[in-house]
């Protein structure tokens, strides 16, 4: 799967160093890391979340799962997973559940 544009760029901008590790597509991020010979704990996934106050993105290794409970109680927030449609708007050029985890690192 190639690397999106707009990811490029954005490590390029912040001079990250960074590996491309390619793999055959997968439909879940626990077949990413076994399509990519890497053990789930060792790889991050990022699930976006949204409420009225915007977009908020949790990256949190694959092995685990997101207990909205638990980030209700810690941010006083009532996030909700964000809707497809809404991650193809954002993330125009990254496939489905493509989701880069430094997509939000702007500062």
């Amino acid at each position: 799967m190639p690397v999106s544009a707009t990811l490029q760029d954005r490590l390029r901008q912040k001079s990250s160093r960074y590996e491309v590790v390619y793999h055959s597509y997968s439909h879940t991020s626990m077949e990413t890391a076994a399509a990519a010979h890497m053990p789930g704990d060792r790889l991050a996934k990022t699930v976006l979340l949204e409420d009225d106050e915007g977009y908020v993105a949790a990256v949190l290794p694959t092995t685990h799962a997101v207990r909205l409970w638990d980030l209700w109680v810690k941010t006083g927030r009532h996030l909700v997973l964000a809707r497809e449609i809404e991650l193809r708007e954002l993330f125009k050029d990254c496939d489905m559940g493509a989701l880069p985890r430094s997509a939000w690192r702007t500062g």
